[in-house]
């Protein structure tokens, strides 16, 4: 796999941060979440509940003070389910 340089290591650490990211938003720990997941500056957000779109990521402390209390599955154990434990894609269960 080492296309470019990039090592099965390489997406393997990868694929472990974006698993640990992910778990620490659902569980509403946002500041964990952003010191593993760096957003682009160049996407837009169209918010599901109406809204003004958002360009970027606001990582202001007020956004994300709100955004850690945005947790409606906090108390939800979540599982990773891997490609070879589901019949489908990887994915969050």
């Amino acid at each position: 796999m080492a296309r470019s340089g990039i090592t099965e290591a390489d997406v393997a650490d990868l694929a472990q941060r974006c698993q640990d990211a992910a778990a620490a938003l659902i569980r509403g720990d946002v500041r964990s979440y952003l010191g593993l997941f760096v957003h682009a500056d160049d996407y837009t957000l169209i918010p599901p509940f109406g809204g003004a779109p958002r360009h970027g990521f606001d990582a202001s402390e007020d956004a994300v003070e709100q955004m850690s209390r945005f947790s409606p599955v906090a108390r939800r154990r979540w599982t990773w389910c891997s490609p070879t434990s589901r019949a489908t894609s990887s994915c969050w269960c």
